[in-house]
């Protein structure tokens, strides 16, 4: 403390043991400018150090975010691939099913021709057995 700071205490009515006390209290506990100067440096060389630390970080999470980019790609080709490949099976599957179906269509048709056929046949055949009933039963 100061030899004016003490007058002026001394002057406000403190006593010089007061006066003492108190410039005992401020050399002890309040910090000078080379406290907080030091303190200022020590704050740098930490902000410095986060700084680094930070980059670091920063870069080794680029790195993961590009490794995790590279797999997504990697994952994406693949099933790319894998969609492809079932594609092609459906694409198959669907033509040996309009194959198929187009076969059935088909023996559909023979089928039809052929009930048709029968149908002409029976209906001869009925007409003859009528036709034979009528004249085995009409003439005598």
């Amino acid at each position: 403390m100061s030899a004016s700071a003490i007058l002026k205490l001394q002057s406000a009515g403190f006593t010089l043991e007061q006066v003492t006390a108190l410039a005992d209290l401020i050399d002890t506990q309040a910090a000078s400018k080379t406290d907080v100067l030091e303190a200022k440096h020590e704050v740098k060389i930490e902000i410095s150090e986060l700084k680094a630390e930070l980059i670091q970080f920063k870069s080794e999470v680029k790195g993961e975010i590009q490794g995790l980019k590279d797999e997504l790609i990697e994952t994406e080709k693949r099933l790319d691939l894998k969609i492809m490949a079932a594609k092609d099976e459906l694409r198959k599957e669907i033509d040996a099913l309009r194959k198929e179906i187009e076969s059935l269509r088909n023996d559909f048709i023979d089928l039809r021709g052929h009930f048709k056929l029968q149908q002409w046949m029976f209906g001869l055949m009925l007409s003859i057995l009528v036709a034979i009933a009528l004249k085995i039963f009409l003439h005598p």
